[in-house]
């Protein structure tokens, strides 16, 4: 059965910009404006003549070639490296090919063919939001105030869609009228049908349907950076603490109000506040209302926000406190030496356990690892140095018993050594090895250990270089 084929692009003219810049894209506007001036067959035949001049050694023409340069100008040079750490993927990841420049031209000659039809519903939405055409606009409300009133119409509002926008068009062009019936007469599409059914099919590659859809694409594509970029000079910056008093401000307002709408959110009258928010909004739209906003004098508006700024900023200045001193921790550091024969001990180490009996590590016969002095150790990451110097922890008992170390013995003066506990005769080490599940094989003990602590703060940054290297990494 024969089909009557159809597609979709944008035929009315260019949607409107955000910013245009023109210089960035003088090149590709004369490239579609010299193509678009064109009829449709002197199109298709400047590509298959490019094409043609370069010997069929590229697929696709004149527009693969075209694309896969702008690609390249695009990509950048030195593709990034993929993580050394392995990324568990799906089965369906492994089948997804990777970057390649001839998928990626495809793809984007496949999209720019069939993505007309959402230039076509925004250039119609901007159509009814501007009070083109007042009783589009007028029964767009109307069923937008009965949803607003009976919310329970929306559940049917997807299926009304579908029966008179998409069903009924293709019945009419199934069953489309005669011609020569009188115009009282009512058109019932009765009997067999007259006309093959309508199917959406991507435009040609070359005409002028395919270079508007481009034109509108790459707007699109301004206008999204332009929206991102708004969205986070406005959003961005008042919500990272950049300025750490109005971040402040922010969140403790929206806390505030989060807690007052639990309690009073079934209080607020949410359908009239839809619906007269709805109607002021595309009302503010219209042509008469839009020039009347903009000739009101906005004097007193100024100065009304110039006060409260000044409210809420001598508020944050004086109710919200920054400059408390850095947060302080103490971090440790335990003194390691091992036994090598009667009185003789090693060099020392600095490590972050104890290396007790009892220790993973230790049971595992793992050597424990750390710095040689006390200069190569250093503070954790965010923070610095308060105190100069280590001071030795005198309360050895105390930290030994808040980590339940047992089968050591505690030095309660001199230089506060905490020794594994060694063992006088063959019997007493077995008893020892079932009992603790080691081996000790001396009078002394293997390994001595001693606590030592420093006081550390976090950093601060107060240099604004520092604060623009760290802003510049996010």
């Amino acid at each position: 059965m024969s089909t009557q084929d159809t597609t979709f692009a944008n035929r009315e003219g260019p949607l409107p910009l955000l910013r245009y810049d023109v210089d960035r894209l003088a090149s590709a506007d004369a490239m579609a404006d010299d193509l678009l001036d064109q009829p449709a067959n002197e199109s298709k035949k400047r590509a298959r003549s490019a094409s043609d001049g370069d010997g069929g050694n590229v697929k696709g023409g004149f527009q693969e070639r075209m694309f896969t340069l702008l690609l390249q100008q695009i990509v950048p040079q030195s593709a990034p490296q993929e993580a050394s750490t392995p990324v568990k993927r799906t089965k369906q990841t492994h089948e997804r090919p990777n970057f390649s420049l001839p998928i990626m031209s495809n793809n984007f000659r496949r999209l720019n063919a069939r993505i007309g039809v959402v230039f076509v519903f925004q250039k119609k939405v901007g159509r009814i939001l501007s009070w083109q055409v007042p009783t589009h606009t007028l029964s767009l409300m109307a069923v937008y105030t009965f949803c607003c009133l009976n919310p329970n119409l929306l559940t049917v509002l997807p299926m009304v869609i579908c029966l008179f926008f998409i069903m009924e068009p293709a019945f009419i062009a199934r069953h489309p009228p005669s011609s020569s019936s009188s115009f009282f007469e009512m058109h019932t599409g009765a009997g067999p049908a007259s006309a093959p059914p309508v199917t959406v099919k991507p435009v040609p590659e070359a005409s002028k349907d395919f270079f508007r859809n481009m034109r509108d694409l790459q707007n699109s594509m301004e206008d999204f950076t332009i929206a991102h970029d708004g969205i986070v000079q406005l959003i961005g910056t008042r919500t990272n603490f950049s300025d750490e008093r109005l971040s402040t401000l922010i969140y403790q307002s929206l806390f505030v109000f989060a807690l007052l709408l639990l309690v009073a959110a079934k209080l607020i009258p949410w359908r009239f506040l839809a619906l007269v928010s709805g109607w002021a909004l595309v009302g503010s739209f219209h042509p008469d209302i839009s020039q009347l906003i903009a000739n009101l004098d906005k004097k007193p508006l100024k100065d009304a926000y110039v006060v409260v700024k000044a409210r809420l900023t001598r508020w944050m200045n004086e109710d919200i406190i920054l400059d408390e001193s850095p947060q302080k921790r103490e971090v440790e550091v335990f003194e390691l030496q091992q036994q090598l024969t009667e009185g003789t001990w090693g060099p020392p180490l600095y490590s972050v356990a104890p290396y007790d009996l009892q220790s993973t590590a230790r049971i595992a016969g793992i050597v424990p690892r750390g710095a040689s002095r006390f200069e190569d150790v250093q503070s954790p990451k965010g923070w610095q140095w308060n105190a100069k110097l280590w001071r030795l922890d005198s309360q050895s008992q105390q930290w030994v018993e808040d980590r339940m170390i047992t089968s050591v013995n505690v030095e309660s003066d001199g230089e506060r050594w905490v020794h594994d506990i060694g063992v006088r005769s063959t019997a007493q080490a077995a008893l020892n090895a079932v009992v603790d599940g080691i081996n000790i094989h001396n009078h002394d003990g293997l390994w001595r250990r001693r606590r030592w602590t420093r006081t550390v703060r976090r950093k601060v940054l107060s240099d604004p270089d520092q604060k623009s290297k760290v802003e510049s990494k996010t």
